[in-house]
């Protein structure tokens, strides 16, 4: 979503100092691009030196602006289109990070967001238990599933990461972890009304409540077979 947001922005503007934005927008998608070199040059306080788009993305300014940006977007269509115009009017990425009242709405939904999704990934670290696979379950107004699976397959390379929004009638699962497409299928198999796609690292699926304890007993078996 961010991705597809920025490529917009930067057919329109076409400028080669909004190389900032096409950075964002790569690294939101986990990819380096070739210029990021050129970036760092023009933004050494911003980046941060690797090669590893999850290096950036979580410990560099650069990365917490593709994430003030990320959550941003779930908000009110009005603030989205509101923040759509703000970006083409940006000229660096310290006029995003600097907060006044052109992008007040962007740090504010950042901060709404922030706040319950570092008590999650918090509250995910503190249930973590040993094995391959780490299981986190959720429930609430708001769903942050891609954005939590993918910081916990980060701080935890080692294990397959399922994470779980519970919305009182489906289930909504993100998960991380090497191979895990072929798993997550067969995970759901033989669940009624169970769908699921992805890439062959990250996938997502959904199953009905009364499945989710099949899903879970299924992925954990699967993993073991592996």
């Amino acid at each position: 979503m961010v991705n597809q947001l920025l490529i917009f922005v930067i057919k329109f503007l076409k400028k080669k100092e909004d190389l900032w934005i096409a950075v964002i927008g790569c690294i939101s998608d986990k990819f380096v691009p070739d210029f990021y070199s050129e970036f760092e040059k023009d933004y050494n306080d911003l980046s941060f030196k690797s090669e590893n788009a999850f290096d950036i993305f979580y410990k560099s300014k650069i990365g917490k602006i593709a994430k003030m940006f990320s959550f941003a977007l779930k908000d009110r269509t009005t603030n989205v289109i509101n923040m759509l115009k703000f970006l083409m009017k940006a000229k660096s990425p310290y006029d995003v990070l600097e907060e006044n009242n052109k992008n007040y709405s962007i740090h504010n939904r950042f901060n709404q967001i922030n706040k319950k999704y570092r008590a999650l990934i918090d509250k995910a670290i503190a249930n973590k238990e040993p094995g391959k696979i780490l299981f986190f379950q959720y429930s609430g107004d708001l769903s942050i599933s891609a954005e939590l699976s993918n910081e916990l397959s980060y701080l935890f390379q080692d294990k397959i990461i399922v994470v779980m929004y519970n919305s009182g009638i489906k289930v909504n699962i993100s998960v991380r972890g090497k191979g895990v497409r072929k798993i997550v299928l067969g995970a759901i198999k033989n669940l009624n009304e169970a769908r699921g796609g992805g890439h062959e690292n990250a996938v997502g699926a959904q199953v009905k409540v009364e499945d989710l304890e099949k899903f879970k007993e299924n992925m954990t078996n699967l993993i073991k077979e592996n």
